[in-house]
């Protein structure tokens, strides 16, 4: 079993609109900002299995970019019993919303290239470790 096993995900809301200040030249059209915000926690009474909800915020409509709203994913992962505790937080935290944010960059590009401008593919992202005991999110930033 590799250190992290995704068992299922789910998208809980999605939220996308086609921004009417896009410009009309492609090469006008900018990547959209990125925020991101995280739940992590384990499961009741099952220390090796974790829920992890994913809210990720996309562009403005201020911004020059195609589509604007938002996206929120929630995945179970299991990690393995010879990993420590503090290592399986940053595996789910890093490795397991990874692999939820490209699910959801998946996702929006399949339903942006159904819109009226063109479609949009999420910029890459780097999540960060936190290892503060009362601060459990891991923080997405635009690399």
């Amino acid at each position: 079993m590799p250190p992290l096993e995704l068992e299922d995900y789910v998208i809980l809301k999605v939220k996308c609109e086609a921004n009417p200040n896009c410009p009309s030249d492609v090469d006008e059209i900018t990547k959209p900002k990125v925020k991101v915000e995280n739940e992590l926690r384990t499961k009741k009474d099952e220390k090796n299995n974790f829920l992890s909800k994913l809210t990720i915020f996309f562009g403005s409509e201020e911004e020059l970019c195609s589509y604007f709203g938002e996206i929120t994913l929630m995945g179970i992962f299991t990690t393995r019993d010879d990993i420590p505790d503090i290592e399986k937080r940053d595996h789910v935290g890093v490795t397991g919303n990874s692999m939820l944010f490209s699910a959801a960059r998946d996702f929006i590009l399949t339903i942006t290239s159904r819109g009226p401008n063109p479609s949009m593919v999420l910029p890459t992202i780097r999540f960060l470790k936190q290892r503060e005991e009362n601060n459990e999110e891991t923080e997405g930033t635009k690399n």
